[in-house]
């Protein structure tokens, strides 16, 4: 990227010679004052100050055109970086993402049950399409598209979805222990957000900053990716 050091070196110089021109002009109207109104009176002393108003006024507007000529500098830098993002997110958006492996699903076991019932805390229930329901704690785990959920809250694990019903199920008098994240809450099991990004469904797709993507797994890619980039 141009950083332009060398106009801004010279508007760094014809700046101060402005300036200089400002300070000589000042004594110009002091002297001009000073001996025309000596010899001719007041008429002679504006007339005398005359030349050394003009000359401020050439000093004042070469200091004008020297903050123009750095503001035009300036919008060229910033539109040089502004080119160099859009171009790393082009970049970003052609590479190929590859998509996480996904945990297998324990398979639905098919022994009848025995007439001695065992003690247990979770119990496979019967398994609606696309999905996989556990239960906890008389609460729901449901497990699809990769996310696992609670009701309305959503969790990237069932040991933090466990850990979530075990703190509801704990008394309030109980010391409770500092835990993952707090789950986020999803109204619409569409809509996803990862990383504290919103991943917002489109026809056929995913669409994260106004890029597309064909799954969720690449718009959640794209998104650890320019969160890294932007820490370093």
């Amino acid at each position: 990227m141009h950083e332009y050091r060398t106009a801004r070196t010279i508007f760094g110089f014809v700046e101060f010679c402005a300036w200089g021109t400002v300070v000589v002009g000042g004594i110009v109207i002091l002297a001009g004052a000073a001996g025309g109104g000596g010899l001719m009176g007041r008429g002679g002393g504006i007339l005398g100050a005359l030349p050394g108003v003009f000359i401020v006024f050439l000093g004042i507007l070469g200091v004008m055109l020297v903050q123009i000529g750095r503001a035009s500098v300036d919008t060229a830098e910033m539109t040089g970086q502004m080119l160099n993002i859009s171009k790393e997110q082009l970049r970003l958006a052609k590479a190929p993402q590859v998509a996480p492996k996904a945990s297998p699903q324990p398979k639905p076991s098919l022994a009848k049950p025995t007439s001695a019932p065992a003690p247990a805390r979770e119990q496979s229930s019967s398994q609606p399409s696309g999905a996989n329901v556990t239960e906890y704690q008389g609460k729901s785990i449901e497990q699809r598209d990769g996310l696992v959920f609670v009701g309305e809250h959503c969790f990237g694990s069932i040991a933090a979805a466990k850990r979530h019903i075990d703190s509801i199920a704990t008394p309030v008098a109980l010391p409770i222990e500092p835990v993952s994240p707090a789950p986020v809450a999803v109204t619409d099991p569409n809509k996803l957000e990862h990383l504290g990004r919103r991943i917002e469904p489109v026809d056929g797709g995913w669409r994260v900053d106004g890029i597309r993507f064909a799954t969720v797994e690449k718009a959640r890619a794209h998104i650890e990716a320019t969160t890294l980039r932007a820490e370093r």
